[in-house]
């Protein structure tokens, strides 16, 4: 499994209720939910899927990464 969080940047202080989480994540056997955790508390699940052409250019071999993208 690969993957990066894009949002929030690690040291971002933040002063509101609501964050928004989002980046990339794949693996060969698939992914079937990402849940975000603050403070070792579900906060939510991201939705998956999201087109990162940008992935793809980085990691080509891999089939499918180009929809691994959440928020």
């Amino acid at each position: 499994m690969i993957g990066h969080i894009d949002e929030p940047v690690k040291g971002w202080k933040i002063y509101t209720t609501e964050v928004i989480c989002r980046g990339w994540v794949y693996s060969e056997n698939g992914v079937n939910s990402i849940k975000i955790f603050i403070d070792n508390q579900i906060a939510g699940e991201a939705k998956y899927g999201l087109s990162r052409d940008d992935v793809k250019t980085v990691f080509p071999r891999y089939s499918g990464i180009e929809k691994s993208g959440f928020i």
